[in-house]
């Protein structure tokens, strides 16, 4: 009877542990290349493309561009912090007093939208051409990984030799850890310095993994 009350103990100790694990200390590192590796899946496949892009998506696109090899062997990785909403509001030509007027309901939608997804906007509007920002804004890839949790928003940013750069932004959603990744159109990212130079505008702090 002792001998059955230890095993069973052992087997729920074992099963915390593997729950735990994830929701206390998320491999985030790890959870972003499962992300960056999806994208260079999906980017290889017709199906998929002509799904989100519609059937003449190449007359619009050049994908070839975004395909890849090594989407899933990062030369450098960063850490990027989550932005100063006051800064986001300036950099959009959105004074504290109109943003002060507007209702808490609408405060609450441009609040939402003062997030990762702002800036990898701004950043690819400022750099490329009007056809790779609207592959960009489309092409997302969502992961979600139950039972992890973080205590704020934070993103990686994945340099790849040959493939464009990636930006893993990481959030918590209903109990679960999502990360959505998209491509960040900068050639500004070999040194900590440049990439420093990119976010600093929006309060952000980045540091080399």
């Amino acid at each position: 009877m002792r001998k059955r009350i230890t095993i069973i103990f052992l087997i729920f100790a074992l099963s915390v542990l593997t729950f735990a694990g994830c929701s206390v200390n998320p491999n985030l590192y790890d959870k972003g290349l499962e992300v960056t590796k999806q994208m260079e899946e999906a980017l290889k496949s017709e199906v998929f493309l002509t799904y989100l892009l519609g059937k003449n998506y190449k007359d619009y696109h050049n994908v070839d561009k975004f395909i890849a090899y090594d989407y899933d062997t990062p030369v450098k990785v960063y850490t990027v912090s989550p932005p100063n909403e006051e800064l986001i509001r300036d950099i959009v030509n959105i004074g504290k007093s109109d943003f002060d007027n507007l209702s808490g309901t609408l405060q609450e939608q441009l609040k939402n939208r003062m997030t990762y997804d702002a800036i990898i906007t701004n950043i690819n509007f400022n750099n490329y051409v009007a056809d790779d920002i609207a592959f960009t804004a489309s092409f997302v890839i969502t992961k979600k990984f139950p039972k992890c949790e973080l205590k704020e928003p934070t993103a990686y940013l994945y340099i790849f030799e040959t493939g464009k750069p990636i930006m893993v932004c990481f959030s918590t959603e209903n109990n679960e850890l999502v990360a959505r990744g998209r491509f960040l159109l900068s050639d500004e990212v070999d040194t900590l310095s440049s990439v420093r130079g990119l976010f600093e505008k929006f309060g952000c702090n980045v540091s080399l993994i």
